[in-house]
């Protein structure tokens, strides 16, 4: 199965992307998802790549050095502490939305919400101080005057 972001972020002005984010509620494997992250920034020519979950966040950024996964690599790996995180799930196996699909799409809703009120006021709260130092040098950056948007529909079939 092909790699497909949850959210990504793009120059405002033009698809020149900026930021390629996988956002799951539940991270099975994260090495398999950081070696596709990877293929697919290569392949886009994406700067930073980010993979969040409720407990997790990893930072990645294309060195350009060459067109291998070696060109990427992680700038910082950093648990979020639950009580900390800026990432409100609810309660539950599948939170506070009931069906896991749901719960998931709410997910990506509540990350590519805090992306944006990360880029408006640049305030970074919810995570160690190691993880706000990368954040504001890799992250706010990139998402200064970026159009921040999800890469696919976040819809169900009703009823």
């Amino acid at each position: 199965m092909s790699f497909e972001p949850d959210i990504i972020v793009t120059d405002s002005d033009s698809p020149r992307w900026r930021i390629v984010v996988e956002a799951k509620l539940h991270l099975a494997d994260r090495s398999r998802a950081e070696a596709a992250l990877k293929r697919f920034m290569l392949g886009m020519g994406a700067p930073l790549g980010l993979i969040l979950s409720p407990s997790h966040l990893a930072i990645y950024r294309d060195s350009f050095r060459d067109f291998s996964n070696d060109s990427v690599e992680l700038v910082g790996d950093f648990d979020i502490p639950p009580e900390s995180s800026p990432f409100s799930v609810g309660g539950g196996p599948t939170g506070e939305y009931g069906h896991r699909m749901e719960a998931e799409f709410a997910f990506e809703r509540n990350v590519q919400t805090w992306l944006e009120e990360l880029s408006s006021t640049g305030e970074i709260h919810g995570f160690i101080p190691e993880a706000r130092r990368a954040l504001a040098e890799h992250v706010l950056p990139a998402l200064s005057g970026g159009m921040i948007r999800a890469a696919g529909p976040r819809e169900l079939k009703a009823g």
